[in-house]
């Protein structure tokens, strides 16, 4: 049987008092992969480049019941003039979009580090929140959180600078161990201005709204 556990509950049970360990970023300037990320239909694997009001996010959703083939994205974000292109990587027939686009950050389930603050404002409390140790990675510190409720207990690694969660682990009731999120390949080296280029020929797609931190995806917790 497979544990469901709603996305708002899950950043709730990791985020518990994070007040005091820098829950606002002020990073601009970062690139990664998140390899797992937030799950929203599926395993998804996310690279992320932003620069200032630009943002480039790349998801692949591998196969999975109910989509037989990888299903590929790009995305490319200007906060700044308002615009999102949209690309369907793994299938070139479809046409790119532009869409006029009106939050000032992606949504939390592509961009972890800027959507830190609005992973924390779905809190509830659902149970204390300790540390429980620290780590050097890669030069950079991060403290390890666990929190614990109705059995299941999330471990977190919260960046000392920025405030953003590295990885997270859950384990369910039945003592397994998934990594929910994992940050690889992280930079805070300025990308090739190229980087950003929207594609030619894209038609228009209408305005979109998406905000980080209103996701209500259901992430599937344990093994079938």
């Amino acid at each position: 049987m497979k544990r469901r556990l709603a996305f708002g509950a899950l950043a709730a049970l990791l985020a518990g008092s994070l007040s005091p360990l820098h829950a606002q970023t002020t990073l601009q300037v970062y690139s990664y992969t998140a390899d797992p990320a937030l799950p929203v239909a599926g395993p998804a694997v996310v690279r992320v480049v932003r620069d200032g009001p630009k943002e480039l996010i790349e998801q692949t959703l591998p196969p999975y019941p109910g989509r037989p083939e990888a299903f590929r994205t790009r995305l490319i974000y200007d906060f700044q003039a308002h615009t999102l292109y949209s690309q369907v990587l793994s299938d070139a027939t479809v046409p790119c979009g532009l869409a006029t686009y009106t939050s000032p950050e992606a949504p939390i389930e592509f961009d972890v580090i800027s959507g830190a603050a609005e992973v924390l404002k779905q809190v509830v409390a659902l149970g204390s929140l300790r540390q429980v140790g620290a780590e050097a990675i890669d030069g950079a510190k991060y403290k390890i959180m666990e929190a614990s409720a109705q059995s299941t207990t999330a471990r977190v690694w919260l960046a000392e600078t920025g405030g953003f969660p590295l990885k997270m682990i859950v384990v369910t009731p039945d003592k397994k161990q998934q990594t929910y999120l994992e940050l690889k390949h992280l930079s805070f080296a300025k990308p090739p201005a190229s980087t950003f280029d929207p594609p030619k020929g894209c038609l228009p797609a209408g305005t979109s709204s998406s905000s980080g931190g209103t996701s209500s995806a259901t992430v599937t917790l344990g093994a079938p």
